[in-house]
C-alpha cells in the first residue's frame, strides 16, 4: 500500500469517529503537542502553562471533530511516541486507523514511505 492509500484509509477511518477537518491542520496540532511533551520533558515549564497547553490541544483537536473530541481521546504527554490517541480501552479503535504497538489510535501518523 502506498502512502495515498494508507492514507485514505486511514482518513476514512478518522470520519468513522467524527472526523470534519483537515489531514493538514491535524498533523500541526500533532507536530505542536508532541513539541510541547518535549519540552515538558525538557524545561520547567509550571503547572499553569502545562494546563494552558494541554487546553489549547483539546481545543484544538475537538475543532477537527464537529466541537468535541473522540471517544477516548487522549493528549499522551511522552515525546517518545505519537501525541494524539485514541485510548482502546476508552473506544473502538476505527478499522483502517493506525496504530501503535499499545494497540493506541493515532490520529495523525506520519506518513508511511
Amino acid at each position: 500500500m502506498n502512502s495515498t492509500q494508507a492514507i485514505d484509509k486511514h482518513l476514512k477511518a478518522l470520519a468513522a469517529i467524527g472526523f470534519t477537518g483537515t489531514w493538514l491542520e491535524l498533523r500541526r496540532i500533532e507536530t505542536r503537542a508532541h513539541r510541547w511533551a518535549e519540552d515538558s520533558c525538557n524545561y520547567d515549564i509550571g503547572e499553569a502553562e502545562e494546563a494552558r497547553r494541554d487546553e489549547e490541544i483539546h481545543t484544538r483537536v475537538a475543532n477537527q471533530f464537529g466541537g468535541q473530541t473522540p471517544a477516548g481521546f487522549q493528549l499522551n504527554g511522552d515525546p517518545r511516541g505519537y501525541a494524539l490517541k485514541i485510548d482502546p480501552a476508552k473506544a473502538k479503535i476505527p478499522t483502517g486507523m493506525q496504530t501503535d504497538w499499545g494497540g493506541y489510535g493515532l490520529l495523525a501518523p506520519e506518513e508511511e514511505e
